[in-house]
């Protein structure tokens, strides 16, 4: 939302977690909803783009959420998803170690699951492709402790050390982004 407001749009958001809209407004200026799409109801044909970042694994209704986003899209409006794709070469190779295998994640799709639910609720897919994702390594390195032990115990030296902590590092681990438009 940072970013799209950067760029001079207008925007809206909806956070269940009360202390994250409150930081968002602190650190970005920006007033996000508390609750979710369906205790903040919009107009219908209200946005141009709709995005999910990490949000539709955790929905426990999937389908419901992306009717309710088709129907306050415009004509045309484009809906943007990013998603843990189980179906990923790297979801196959890490297997149980995934690292998006978390009980706060309800649903997993693959990219033949996710394109066939949304034709179902009325989008066309334009677009699947793998996302690569920024973090800082510090944080890398921190939740590479559950994996490997001796990583991380060699890492996070390094990383104060060099004062690397806050260097953002481009990765992607089975995430996916999907471009639809309203039908």
């Amino acid at each position: 939302m940072q970013a799209a407001k950067k760029r001079g749009w207008e925007v809206y958001g909806t956070e269940p977690n009360e202390w994250l809209c409150n930081w968002c407004k602190k650190n970005y200026d920006i007033n996000i909803k508390p609750g979710d799409l369906f205790s903040n109801p919009f107009e219908s044909n209200l946005f141009d783009v709709v995005t999910l970042w990490d949000v539709l694994e955790h929905v426990p209704d999937p389908t419901k959420n992306l009717s309710e986003i088709r129907r306050i899209l415009k004509s045309n409006g484009l809906l943007i998803v990013n998603y843990p794709d189980v179906g990923s070469w790297i979801s196959k190779l890490m297997g149980r170690r995934w690292i998006f295998l978390l009980s706060v994640h309800l649903f997993y799709f693959d990219r033949r699951t996710i394109a066939k639910m949304l034709n179902k609720v009325g989008f066309d897919v334009i677009k699947i492709k793998p996302h690569f994702q920024t973090l800082s390594l510090g944080y890398l390195f921190f939740r590479m402790k559950s994996y490997s032990q001796l990583l991380h115990n060699l890492g996070m030296p390094i990383i104060k050390v060099l004062k690397l902590n806050n260097l953002q590092i481009p990765y992607w681990l089975g995430q996916t982004l999907v471009i639809a438009k309203k039908k």
